[in-house]
């Protein structure tokens, strides 16, 4: 039977192929033979996509198969979705590390043209970004968590126990390093737009 719920899983199931695609283009475009964007600093943004692709991959069936009556009545085992969970975290944060990291690159083309220092930080940059990150969350990985099956009139969801998801910590640590992060880019964009700026004006007096 369908239920009105199931009409929001079905647009999931349309977009999400989209957002896979975009993902793939991007990296399609930067790594195929004769490509202009053949350099170490796009080799961040080939990070971040599969940084993209890998959290669509994770997030999807654990998010979208658990709650939505059209897909949890087919015998799937929500106790396994919840522990894959914890990847949900991990991810949105290696990708707050790689756009840093980049946002540093814009400021270092500008300031310093001729320097290879982005070159020497990409080995480290990438392996960082997703073990950082993934070490930030040891505590969470190994959480105990489970699913408790809720009845909704004719059909029923599954939702996390909140004895065990421990949800406040999880995301007041996620949302201070994201909020870090995200301002650190910041920074770094409005020191390169002000550099670009004199740049231009440099360029005009000349």
């Amino acid at each position: 039977k369908m239920h009105t719920l199931d009409i929001v899983f079905l647009l999931f199931c349309v977009y999400v192929p989209i957002l896979l695609c975009v993902s793939l283009i991007q990296i399609w475009v930067i790594v195929k033979p004769k490509s202009k964007f053949r350099s170490s600093f796009y080799g961040l943004f080939v990070a971040g996509a599969i940084a993209d692709i890998l959290t669509i991959i994770n997030c999807f069936p654990e998010f979208r198969w658990a709650v939505y009556p059209l897909t949890n009545g087919s015998g799937m085992d929500p106790n396994f979705f919840a522990k894959i969970r914890n990847l949900s975290f991990v991810l949105p944060i290696t990708q707050d590390f790689l756009n840093a990291f980049i946002a540093f690159g814009r400021v270092k083309a500008i300031s310093m043209p001729k320097s290879d220092i982005s070159e020497r930080l990409l080995p480290f940059a990438i392996p960082f970004s997703y073990l950082f990150s993934l070490v930030f969350f040891i505590p969470i990985l190994f959480r105990n968590m489970k699913y408790l099956k809720v009845p909704r009139d004719d059909y029923f969801i599954y939702l996390g126990d909140t004895d065990t998801f421990t949800w406040f910590p999880t995301h007041l640590y996620c949302v201070l390093l994201s909020l870090f992060l995200n301002f650190l880019s910041f920074i770094f964009y409005t020191r390169a737009s002000f550099l670009l700026k004199r740049v231009h004006k440099v360029n005009k007096q000349v």
